[in-house]
């Protein structure tokens, strides 16, 4: 990921964190505890709510190396998740060191001595809720997951190190997973997992002459029209990347190509062209319709 790109996505990633803090202050009061939640979220995508990923949350005195503990109401995956938040993610990487203090605190929820956490009462009653579905088999996979705003993912040494902890975890005969993600995996959850869970109902006004283009084939339909800049912005200040399909095409970061788009909608000489310079913005939905307005 380039440089640009890492900045890009930070700054999207903290406008992100900074909702979550205003939603819940008072468990999430710092960037490191929102980043925790919202990991959370985008591992267990649909299977979790906001709220359930604050309340996993175990961060604090005596936590083991563990940030949140997620085990789901129903028999599900049972999430047991660290996290590292760097704001210069590409002088980072995945380091061994994390993993060995993750792992052993996974073994300690698995027999560690509950009465001795004193200063930690949401780690306890988490630990303990961990054992009472791990114990029942109320659980479909236990995924344990280090995730870090950093570049470098694992290295050799700490492939072995995954691969020697999985071995032995899963001779118990319990389903683990370890899974490691790096500030492009979270690029990419943020980009795309998250939006593609939403349902929304926009407006859009055509601008200009009153013209349009509307097209069907084969079941599709599509319609073609022009809409000012400052519609799509206030769009986008609404819904951020829900609006977004990502299939179509991810946000490439602020390269050649869109600064000079940039430059042509900020440049009063230029700003007429655009409308012939660019392509345009494609929106995929299940539905729409037009309505044309009177005298029109």
């Amino acid at each position: 990921m380039p440089l640009s790109k890492f900045i890009d996505f930070m700054t999207l990633l903290s406008k992100q964190l900074d909702e979550l803090m205003k939603e819940y202050p008072e468990k999430l009061n710092s960037p490191e505890k929102a980043f925790i939640a919202w990991t959370l979220m985008h591992i267990a995508g649909d299977e979790i709510a906001p709220g359930e990923a604050v309340d996993a949350i175990v961060d604090g005195a005596q936590e083991k190396g563990i940030d949140a503990i997620y085990v789901p109401d129903r028999a599900g995956r049972i999430i047991i998740l660290q996290t590292k938040y760097h704001k210069t993610p590409d002088k980072h990487g995945i380091k061994k060191n994390d993993l060995v203090k993750l792992f052993s605190g996974v073994d300690w929820l698995m027999s560690g001595d509950l009465t001795k956490i004193t200063a930690n009462p949401e780690f306890a009653a988490k630990a303990q809720e961990f054992r009472d579905a791990y114990v029942n088999f109320e659980y479909g996979e236990i995924i344990i997951a280090l995730a870090a705003t950093c570049a470098k993912g694992p290295g050799k040494e700490e492939i072995d190190e995954i691969e020697r902890v999985l071995e032995k975890l899963r001779s118990t005969g319990a389903a683990f997973d370890v899974i490691t993600l790096t500030a492009q995996d979270l690029h990419d959850a943020l980009i795309s997992a998250v939006h593609n869970r939403y349902k929304l109902a926009i407006d859009l006004s055509f601008a200009g002459k009153p013209f349009h283009y509307e097209r069907a084939k084969g079941g599709a339909r599509a319609i073609v029209g022009a809409v000012k800049g400052l519609e799509l912005a206030q769009l986008f200040h609404k819904h951020s990347f829900r609006i977004f399909d990502a299939n179509i095409r991810n946000y490439l970061g602020l390269g050649k190509i869109n600064q000079a788009i940039q430059k042509t909608a900020k440049e009063k000489n230029d700003a007429p062209n655009f409308w012939f310079y660019n392509n345009g913005v494609t929106f995929v939905c299940d539905e729409y319709s037009f309505r044309s307005l009177a005298g029109c």
